[in-house]
């Protein structure tokens, strides 16, 4: 069964594609994390390697 319950701990210094395969290994779902920039939505295929804190500062930049 790929349908399971349980925690797990997401943090900036996780990167893109970490919490991909977790949330895949941990609960059996396909999830794509995207970032705003600007006004827009952006898929962050193109950097799954950078940290959720850089996707955080690099939307930021476009904020203001």
């Amino acid at each position: 069964d790929i349908h399971k319950t349980g925690d797990i701990s997401i943090n900036g210094h996780l990167k893109v594609s970490t919490l991909e395969q977790m949330m895949y290994d941990k609960y059996g779902l396909n999830v794509q994390v995207w970032r705003k920039s600007g006004s827009i939505w952006l898929q962050t295929t193109s950097t799954d390697d950078w940290t959720l804190a850089d996707q955080n500062r690099r939307g930021e930049e476009f904020r203001h």
